[in-house]
């Protein structure tokens, strides 16, 4: 069994990023009914609508520091767009000494430089995660707020953490993983109900209004007696990586697992 020790559990408490009311040590990794799927994968798997009826607990609760500078950039960025796109058309009305080729090559540099930097801003934001929730509704979910380029709010829920991993990526510290691996004594033991050439739905990405944008989803294959492989892939448009505070990362204890690639077989 899995255990934090008692000397990074407080300094985990004290961590101003996030606030967690109950011990660390109960986030142990279970395998999940999952929400959103072709077929089935526990045995105590439940329709929709019964989850909805469940007791939400809140297990972990973080708020990202950079939040309001990135929506600050964000915003002095269509901003600049904005007013650009608004001058342009008046150089063409303004009585000057510049020819029509200079006004036309002075209202496309303006756009193009407020274009480029919304853009760059937009992407470098993308993944910057502003609100994570660690819930139990029955089982432990993992719901990523994140913000596209017009501010609009993405949430992406991960209804498995198997399925997350450490990442050293530019701008990312947390990604879905593409591949995972069950060992048969794993499978046995949480009572997986798996075949071979089975799909899920492991995380899915929503606009605040619940609008499913896109989701990733999960292809087992079984290898003999050693186990099952899940090839994973995106639909839509799934944010699949997260950019959060590494200290974070680190108290997230097994909820965030290596990639399967580093691990032998025996285990993940």
């Amino acid at each position: 069994m899995f255990r934090i020790s008692r000397a990074t559990c407080q300094n985990l408490h004290n961590f101003k990023s996030f606030r967690a009311p109950i011990p660390l040590h109960a986030l142990l990794y279970t395998h999940l009914p999952l929400s959103r799927k072709v077929s089935t994968v526990s045995k105590s798997d439940s329709t929709p609508t019964a989850t909805t009826k469940e007791k939400t607990s809140q297990l972990l609760e973080y708020d990202g520091p950079l939040s309001q500078t990135y929506g600050r950039l964000k915003a002095f960025s269509l901003t600049s767009l904005a007013l650009a796109a608004g001058v342009t058309p008046l150089m063409f009305i303004i009585d000057s000494s510049v020819s029509t080729g200079g006004r036309a090559m002075l209202g496309l540099t303006a756009l193009s430089t407020s274009g480029l930097s919304t853009a760059l801003i937009a992407w470098a934001g993308k993944s910057y995660v502003t609100k994570l929730r660690v819930v139990e509704e029955p089982g432990t979910r993992l719901r990523f707020t994140t913000k596209n380029m017009f501010l609009q709010e993405r949430i992406t829920t991960v209804y498995d953490p198997l399925f997350l991993e450490p990442a050293e990526e530019y701008l990312t510290k947390v990604r879905l993983k593409k591949s995972v691996r069950i060992p048969m004594e794993e499978v046995k033991r949480l009572g997986m109900n798996l075949n071979d050439g089975m799909e899920e739905t492991v995380a899915e990405t929503t606009d605040s209004k619940g609008n499913v944008k896109g989701w990733w989803e999960v292809h087992w294959r079984r290898e003999g007696s050693a186990g099952f492989v899940g090839e994973c892939r995106g639909a839509g448009s799934i944010i699949s990586a997260f950019n959060i505070d590494p200290k974070f990362v680190v108290g997230m204890g097994r909820l965030v697992r290596p990639n399967p690639s580093t691990t032998n077989k025996e285990g993940l």
